[in-house]
């Protein structure tokens, strides 16, 4: 398979990327908005090491990736 093994990313113009350490776009993750062909000098949000340790990404077609957000809780009434 493909997981933690890509050490390059490859992005085309007005594209962005957001890769995450974790599968099911799970843990710490980075927008990339830009080709990379050395990932050995990138880290995820938590500061640990991109290169060989993607384990799933989401492409995007404009040039940065959506913002986050986390799910709001909902307040339900017993």
């Amino acid at each position: 398979g493909f997981n933690d093994v890509a050490s390059s990313i490859r992005i085309m113009p007005g594209w962005s990327a957001r890769v995450w350490q974790d599968s099911n776009f799970g843990g710490s993750s980075r927008c990339i908005t830009s080709s990379d062909p050395n990932l050995s000098d990138n880290t995820f949000e938590n500061g640990s090491p991109i290169d060989n340790q993607i384990s799933s990404f989401a492409a995007y077609n404009q040039s940065n990736c959506p913002s986050q957000v986390p799910n709001t809780p909902t307040l339900v009434s017993p």
